[in-house]
C-alpha cells in the first residue's frame, strides 16, 4: 500500500531573505543606538517577509500544525527575554525606565494588546508590539487554512479590516492592532508568494533598486515615514518592491553569496528581541563618543544574540520539533492510514 507523503519538515531557504532579515534587525539596532532616524522601519521589512514566508510554506499547512509551529517559534524565545527583564528590574540602577505589574506580565506573555503606563501598545520587551501584530496574522491565517484559498482569504480579511479601522477609528487595544493598516504589510507579503516566481530578472533589479532607494530616503529621515496608511506607503510598498526584487534574482541565480549577511539573518530573531537587554549597559558603561558607543553596542548585540541562538533558540526549535515528529505526524499518519483504509473498504 502507497501512503501519500506527510508534509516535510524541511522548509525552502532563502538566502535573500535571511540577508535581508539580518538588515533589518541591525536598523533596529541602529535605532535604538539613536543613529538611524527612522531605523524602526526595518519592521516594516519583517512583516511583509512574515506574510511572503505563511504563503510560501504555510498554505500547505494543516491549522493545528501551524499553530503550533508558529507558536513554538515564537514564543519561548520571546518568555525567556521577558523574564530576563523582569529578573533584571530588580538589580539596582539598572532598569531605571523598566517596571511591571502581574496584569501586563500576564497579557505580554499571551501576545494580548494593552495600553502601557505611557499609552503606548507596548507589552513590557517593547520591541514585542510586532510580535502581537505577527499572533494576530497567524490567528487569521490559521482560520484561513480551513478554506481552499488561505492566501485570499486572508488577504480579503485583512484589507477589510484595515476599511472598518479607517472608518471606525477604533480605541480598544486589540482592536487598533486588528484594524492597524500596517497588516497590509503582511497581505503584500501574501501577494507577493504567489506571483514573486513570474518576474523576470531584469524587472526584479529595477524593483530591488528602487525598494532600496526609497527605503533608504526613508531610513535616513530625508522622508519622514509617518504612521497608519503612510507608513505603509513610505516603508512598507517599498520593503515589497525590494523582496520581489531580490527573489527574482536569486531564483535566476543572480544573488551573490552573501554569507555574513546569512549569519546575521539566521540570528535576527535573537537579535531583535535580545539588543535590548546589552544596549543599556553598553550606553551605561561604554565612552559617550558615538564613534566608539555605535561599534561596541553592535558588536555587543550581535555577540549576545549569537550566544543567544546557538545556546536557546536552536535547541529550542530542536525540542519543540521532536515533539512534531512525536505527536503531530503520529496523528498524521494515523488520519491518512484511516482515510486509505476507509476508501479500500468502501472500495475506491
Amino acid at each position: 500500500m502507497n501512503l501519500p507523503r506527510l508534509p516535510s519538515q524541511k522548509l525552502p531557504r532563502y538566502e535573500s531573505i535571511q540577508a535581508l532579515r539580518g538588515g533589518a534587525a541591525l536598523l533596529v539596532v541602529l535605532f535604538h543606538l539613536g543613529v538611524m532616524p527612522n531605523g524602526h522601519t526595518g519592521v516594516d521589512l519583517f512583516f511583509v517577509i512574515s506574510g511572503f514566508i505563511m504563503g510560501a510554506i504555510g498554505v500547505d499547512e494543516r491549522p493545528l500544525r501551524f499553530v503550533y509551529r508558529r507558536v513554538t517559534r515564537i514564543a519561548p524565545l520571546y518568555w525567556a527575554v521577558t523574564f530576563a527583564m523582569c529578573v533584571l528590574f530588580f538589580v539596582p540602577s539598572l532598569m531605571r525606565n523598566f517596571s511591571f505589574t502581574s496584569e501586563q506580565l500576564i497579557k505580554s506573555l499571551l501576545f494580548i494588546p494593552y495600553f502601557d503606563n505611557a499609552g503606548e501598545l507596548y507589552p513590557l520587551v517593547v520591541p514585542g508590539w510586532t510580535l502581537n501584530f505577527e499572533m494576530f496574522f497567524y490567528l487569521v491565517f490559521a482560520a484561513a487554512l480551513f478554506t481552499p484559498w488561505p492566501r485570499r482569504a486572508t488577504m480579503g480579511v485583512l484589507v477589510a479590516l484595515t476599511a472598518v479601522g479607517l472608518v471606525m477609528a477604533p480605541t480598544r487595544p486589540f482592536a487598533l492592532v486588528a484594524t492597524s493598516p500596517l497588516v497590509l504589510e503582511f497581505a503584500a507579503g501574501l501577494f507577493l508568494s504567489r506571483w514573486s516566481g513570474t518576474i523576470p530578472a531584469r524587472v526584479g533589479l529595477v524593483l530591488a533598486a528602487i525598494g532600496f532607494a526609497a527605503l533608504a530616503v526613508v531610513i535616513v529621515g530625508i522622508v519622514v515615514p509617518g504612521e497608519g496608511l503612510r507608513r505603509v506607503v513610505a516603508a512598507g510598498l517599498p520593503s515589497a518592491a525590494l523582496l520581489a526584487g531580490v527573489l527574482s534574482l536569486e531564483a535566476a541565480g543572480r544573488w551573490p553569496r552573501l554569507p555574513a549577511a546569512v549569519f546575521l539573518g539566521n540570528i535576527s530573531y535573537s537579535l531583535y528581541l535580545t539588543h535590548g537587554l546589552v544596549l543599556p549597559l553598553v550606553e551605561k558603561f561604554a565612552p559617550e563618543n558615538v564613534l566608539l558607543l555605535v561599534p561596541v553596542g553592535m558588536a555587543a548585540s550581535i555577540a549576545l544574540a549569537a550566544l543567544t541562538f546557538r545556546a536557546f533558540e536552536q535547541p529550542s526549535i530542536a525540542f519543540f520539533r521532536r515533539i512534531e515528529n512525536r505527536f503531530l505526524r503520529r496523528r498524521d499518519l494515523a488520519t491518512v492510514i484511516g482515510q486509505v483504509d476507509g476508501g479500500q473498504r468502501a472500495g475506491y
